[in-house]
């Protein structure tokens, strides 16, 4: 008797193994973009940790299971420099973009002093340029803020009309526009990939915990 086995198997390179490594994180959990480094850690339920000489004022890394979320100051030039350092490395070409727009950020009341750094396929990062410069916002801006559909499409490497569930992507970003689903495995992957992760974890010689 022939015995057939329907289990996938998680290979190193892939995005189901990748996404077998990220901890359980739901995307709507993890803020996109926030006013202070300890509020940002807080809510993701993680840990605090310096990048080297790098000042905090400047960027700083949450860690959480095999998982590192970095944080950049939106005017921060030193921005591709810090995530070479600390993302996995890959051999192809990569943009580093921020999560949530630099304009957007600077425009949110108060201005949002830091926000999350992915990493994106360059020809999806330059689909997503146009509805970056569009925005509701109105009112005092919550001290954190989660991504929407068009900036979760962003983080799986999405093109921003790739589903078009809704004329929000259109209005541009709001705060209230929170999403509130999963990830099937390979989605996992995919959004483990855009935070830097690989498929081992990376040294922590150069983090410095606060």
């Amino acid at each position: 008797m022939i015995t057939i086995s329907l289990k996938k198997d998680l290979l190193p390179g892939t995005w189901r193994y990748l996404g077998n490594r990220c901890p359980n994180i739901l995307p709507s959990s993890v803020p996109i973009a926030g006013q202070n480094p300890q509020e940002i850690a807080k809510v993701i339920d993680g840990e605090l940790y310096q990048i080297g000489r790098h000042s905090i004022k400047n960027t700083f890394m949450v860690v959480k299971g095999h998982a590192r979320f970095l944080y950049v100051r939106p005017n921060y030039s030193g921005y591709r420099n810090v995530a070479q350092k600390v993302f996995s490395k890959v051999p192809w070409n990569v943009d580093y973009d921020h999560a949530l727009s630099r304009r957007i950020a600077n425009a949110a009341k108060p201005a949002y002093e830091y926000v999350l750094l992915l990493r994106v396929p360059p020809s999806v990062n330059r689909k997503h340029g146009y509805f970056e410069k569009r925005d509701q916002l109105s009112g005092q801006s919550p001290m954190v803020c989660f991504a929407d559909n068009r900036i979760f499409d962003k983080w799986l490497g999405r093109p921003p009309l790739a589903r078009n569930r809704s004329n929000h992507i259109m209005w541009g970003y709001s705060t209230k526009n929170k999403i509130s689903f999963g990830l099937t495995l390979k989605q996992k992957g995919r959004w483990a990939y855009a935070i830097g992760m690989g498929d081992t974890d990376l040294p922590m010689n150069n983090l410095i915990k606060i």
